[in-house]
C-alpha cells in the first residue's frame, strides 16, 4: 500500500521590500525547511515572484529534488514590485498536474499587490472548489496587505499568519504542512 503523498507548492515574494530585516533570507530558509520536512514521495514547487512569477524549482518529488533544491532556493535576490496573481495562476498550473491525494499552496509576501481583491478571490475559490487545492498566505512585516492575504486564505481553505518578525517565518511554515 502506497502511502499517500502531497504537493506543495511555496510561491515566495521576491520584490525589493524583501530586503528589509532579510526577509527574503527567511523566506528562503522556510522552503528549505520545507525541503526537510517533506518525505520522497511527496511533491514540491517554487514559485518566485514580484511583478512577473517564475519557477525556482519546478513541481517534482523531493527524492529527485534534494540535491538541487537549496542551490535554487538561494538564486532568490529582491528587486521589484508585487503582484500575486501571476505567481498564485504560475502556482495553480503548476499543481493541477500534480497526481498527489492532498495539493496545497502556501504564499508568502511582504507587500501590498496590484490587481484586484476580487480576481484574487476568484482564482483561490477555484482551486479550493474544483481542483480541491487548499491556499494559504502568512504576511510578513508591518506593510503586508494582511486583509488581502486574509481573505486568500479565507477562500483558498488555507491557514493564515501574520509575522512582524521574519525570523519566525520557517517556524510558521511548517504549521502549514
Amino acid at each position: 500500500r502506497e502511502e499517500k503523498n502531497r504537493a506543495v507548492i511555496l510561491v515566495i515574494d521576491k520584490s525589493g521590500s524583501m530586503r528589509e530585516a532579510n526577509r527574503i533570507l527567511y523566506a528562503q530558509e522556510a522552503a528549505k525547511a520545507v525541503a526537510r520536512q517533506l518525505k520522497d514521495n511527496d511533491l514540491l514547487g517554487i514559485v518566485g515572484f514580484d511583478v512577473s512569477p517564475f519557477v525556482v524549482v519546478p513541481l517534482d518529488r523531493l527524492g529527485k529534488l534534494r540535491g538541487v533544491i537549496n542551490g535554487q532556493v538561494d538564486r532568490l535576490k529582491p528587486g521589484g514590485q508585487t503582484y500575486f496573481y501571476p505567481a498564485l495562476v504560475e502556482a495553480k498550473r503548476q499543481i493541477e498536474r500534480a497526481n498527489a491525494p492532498r495539493k496545497h499552496i502556501i504564499l508568502l509576501s511582504d507587500g501590498e499587490t496590484r490587481g484586484t481583491q476580487g480576481e484574487l478571490v476568484d482564482l483561490v475559490s477555484v482551486m479550493k472548489n474544483e481542483m480541491k487545492v487548499t491556499v494559504s498566505a502568512v504576511a510578513i512585516g508591518a506593510d503586508a496587505d494582511v486583509r488581502i492575504m486574509k481573505r486568500i486564505s479565507q477562500y483558498g481553505g488555507g491557514l493564515f499568519h501574520h509575522t512582524i518578525d521574519p525570523t519566525s517565518l520557517p517556524e510558521i511554515v511548517l504549521q502549514q504542512l
